[in-house]
C-alpha cells in the first residue's frame, strides 16, 4: 500500500495538458485566452487551461463531423 507521500509525489510530478483536444491535436483558443483550474482541496491553481467559446466549440463540432462522415470513429 503506498503512503499519502507516495500519492503527493506522484500527485506533483504530473503534467497537465491545458489546451483543448481538437481535430487529434491540442491547440489553443482561438481567443488565446486561459483560466485559473483550481485545486479544491488546497485551494491552488493547477493549470491555465484553453478559455474556449463558440468559435472553439464550432471548430470542434466540424472537425468531429469530418470524422464522422470519413467512417474513422462512426463505424467502430
Amino acid at each position: 500500500m503506498k503512503a499519502r507521500s507516495d500519492w503527493e509525489q506522484m500527485a506533483n510530478s504530473l503534467s497537465l495538458r491545458t489546451q483543448a483536444f481538437v481535430d487529434g491535436q491540442y491547440v489553443s483558443a482561438a481567443s488565446e485566452q486561459t483560466f485559473h483550474s483550481i485545486n479544491p482541496a488546497t485551494g491552488k491553481v493547477l493549470a491555465d487551461i484553453a478559455s474556449c467559446t463558440d468559435v472553439d466549440v464550432d471548430r470542434a463540432v466540424k472537425a468531429a463531423r469530418v470524422a464522422f462522415e470519413k467512417g474513422v470513429w462512426s463505424r467502430m
